[in-house]
């Protein structure tokens, strides 16, 4: 049903999109625990990852084989399309390198500076209806509970990182610990 609402051209973009992807995060699991991963893997992008809510192996795995690929794939580019000579190639290619390794990171530092700026838009309903739930009678549990399942339009992330910390829960983890991601 779906392909027909979308079309064939649809169905084969995804599964492109899908086999990039998956590429993309072989590269990095190749190279995640190899000296140069670690080198291009720091703390700071862990933190950005945990904030974009995907520092898991896939998250992090792609994230890497993005960064090498672009810090590959850009100086070739810069290469072929400049055509740069002496010091100007070695000035051209050296920055392509350099744009190809932060590039990933400015573009997964913006998405968690957005995320965040939700996130602070969100808190003050959150706060007021987890007042409003406790007020009404409800044991924290049962607020969280409430929170994910009934309040996911209006609380997008809090919503989702909330379901998350429940599943947690559910499955032995202590409240603290669930919750700890959502901190």
């Amino acid at each position: 049903r779906r392909m027909a609402e979308d079309g064939p051209h649809a169905t084969s973009a995804r599964n492109w999109w899908g086999a990039v992807v998956q590429w993309l995060e072989s590269v990095g699991r190749h190279f995640e625990n190899r000296q140069l991963g670690k080198a291009l893997l720091t703390a700071e992008d862990r933190l950005l990852l945990d904030q974009a809510n995907r520092n898991t192996v896939s998250g992090r795995a792609l994230f890497l084989g993005l960064r090498l690929v672009m810090a590959l794939l850009l100086p070739v580019l810069v290469a072929i399309w400049m055509r740069p000579t002496g010091v100007k190639a070695v000035t051209a290619l050296l920055a392509a390198l350099a744009i190809g390794v932060l590039l990933p990171k400015f573009l997964l530092s913006s998405w968690a500076s957005e995320l965040r700026r939700r996130v602070e838009n969100e808190l003050p309903l959150l706060i007021d209806l987890l007042r409003l739930l406790q007020g009404i009678g409800f044991s924290m549990d049962q607020s969280l509970q409430m929170l994910a399942e009934r309040f996911h339009p209006v609380l997008p992330i809090l919503g989702r990182e909330i379901r998350d910390a429940n599943i947690n829960y559910m499955h032995g983890r202590s409240r603290d610990q669930s919750l700890h991601l959502l901190a």
